[in-house]
């Protein structure tokens, strides 16, 4: 993943995790430096674009050291 991720950095590319179904992915990633993601953990596909669930919001504020208005359709962890 880092070298991937390392590649993407270099040629302006941006990266999207597919799959994160736990907090401990979610974490991972975000150590990592991975741009986007998506998975059931984040939220269950639906209809419209929603907010991520609350368990992955409190994770992400605690990482990110602020508070984060992430929703499905446009915002990076």
């Amino acid at each position: 993943m880092k070298l991937l991720l390392d590649y993407c950095n270099a040629t302006e590319a941006i990266l999207i995790a597919e799959g994160i179904e736990t907090a401990q992915e979610l974490e991972c990633l975000h150590s990592l430096g991975v741009h986007y993601g998506q998975g059931f953990f984040l939220g269950k596909p639906e209809r419209a674009f929603g907010n991520i669930g609350d368990e992955a919001a409190e994770i992400l504020e605690r990482l990110n050291g602020k508070e984060n208005m992430l929703s499905l359709d446009a915002q990076s962890f």
